[in-house]
């Protein structure tokens, strides 16, 4: 707790000084109301000390721009007591508050423009006299994550698993039980799809409609360090930085459309940090994940390929987007292919355009290296390998459609 009372302390020498010399009136009066001072100093202390904050956000997690509400709750304080409340971190630097003889409780509400992990350390509770001021801070810790805005995105690019001729049991390949989308009358289906509730109620019989899960997992790998091939890094700097939020907003869309159709997503992300990967039928899960993940020109880990390597499966698609690719990662590529049916290779050597902007003009080149890559895709794409090389000026979903 920090106190400021020079005020005071000046105005008690002044008043000691003067009745030291001359008592009359005025002195009485200005020894009185210095006395009265220090009493309600001593009192207000007290008062301060006993007091207990808490706060917290309502939601723990909020998308950007979206408003979130922080409360305040101020407990053991007496009626009437005026404050005010500052919050570095929401950049609240006053706002009146006048306590209840109960708790009291206040609302703040602020958005935050930038993912990732948003701390609040602290709040100050200031109360002001004429003649001195304390402050007092309360450590809260409290946090929220931010997750990454998304693209909407149409994703309709994993592969469908092959039907085995004459298994009895096809249906079960086709249909997941756990995903109920309806029901509907009986048309020579299975016993166990009937409905008996339903169809005593109805006097009919009745089935679940099941939703369908023909397709295998889809691994979706996201490179967000810079590549090591990339000779001016400091150049790139700032255009890693633009790659790194536009890809993130784009993964996150279509992971949410995959899992929103029930199809299995693993998220695999090389970020400054090292490896991050995340398992999820929860997009909020793959989320988390996106909202904290960040670039670096420092490191770039190989390693991706090698854990995909070893828990993809034939049935599965996967999806790679890379800022950069050079022949050294083809044949990282061509053995995954030997692994899994399917490979999707986006790059985008300067992110994407929003779909909510208009085409531009630009003056960006596509760097040499992946040119040539470009020439090659017709031999990577005879093995079932489809790489689309992004201009500035291309929707995210437009390079998606690009992709036969």
């Amino acid at each position: 707790m920090e106190i400021q009372n020079n005020q005071l302390v000046f105005l008690t020498v002044i008043v000691i000084f003067l009745n030291l010399f001359n008592i009359n009136g005025v002195s009485l009066f200005l020894l009185a109301l210095v006395v009265y001072e220090w009493i309600e100093f001593k009192i207000t202390i007290n008062k301060i000390e006993r007091i207990k904050l808490a706060a917290f956000f309502k939601n723990k997690r909020a998308l950007i721009g979206e408003n979130v509400e922080f409360v305040i709750n101020i407990s053991n304080s007496k009626k009437g007591m005026k404050f005010t409340v500052s919050i570095p971190e929401l950049a609240i630097s006053k706002m009146n508050v006048i306590t209840k003889s109960s708790a009291t409780k206040i609302s703040f509400y602020h958005s935050y423009h930038t993912r990732g992990k948003k701390i609040i350390n602290k709040v100050f509770l200031n109360y002001s006299s004429p003649f001195f001021k304390v402050i007092k801070k309360f450590d809260i810790k409290e946090e929220i994550f931010i997750l990454p805005n998304f693209e909407f995105v149409r994703f309709n690019k994993e592969k469908i698993l092959e039907l085995i001729p004459n298994l009895s049991s096809y249906l079960r390949l086709l249909e997941d039980p756990t995903h109920i989308i309806g029901i509907r009358e009986y048309n020579n289906d299975p016993v166990k799809k009937i409905h008996w509730k339903l169809s005593a109620k109805f006097d009919k019989l009745l089935v679940k409609n099941y939703e369908f899960s023909s397709q295998g997992k889809l691994f979706v790998a996201l490179f967000l360090n810079l590549h090591p091939e990339i000779f001016s890094k400091r150049a790139w700097l700032p255009i890693l930085k633009k790659y790194t939020e536009d890809v993130i907003a784009g993964i996150a869309g279509i992971i949410k459309e995959a899992i929103e159709k029930n199809i299995p997503t693993r998220l695999l992300v090389d970020t400054k940090d090292g490896i991050k990967s995340v398992f999820s039928k929860d997009w909020i899960d793959h989320f988390d994940l996106l909202a904290q993940a960040y670039g670096s020109t420092e490191v770039y880990n190989y390693e991706v390929y090698e854990k995909i390597e070893n828990e993809i499966g034939y049935n599965d698609t996967l999806l790679i987007v890379s800022m950069y690719l050079t022949e050294n990662d083809i044949p990282y590529i061509l053995r995954l292919r030997e692994k899994c049916s399917k490979i999707i290779v986006l790059i985008l050597p300067y992110g994407f355009r929003k779909y909510s902007t208009k085409k531009f003009k630009t003056y960006l080149n596509i760097p040499p290296d992946i040119i040539e890559l470009q020439k090659k895709a017709l031999i990577l794409r005879e093995n079932d390998i489809f790489v689309e090389v992004y201009s500035e000026n291309t929707a995210f979903q437009e390079g998606i459609e690009l992709v036969n």
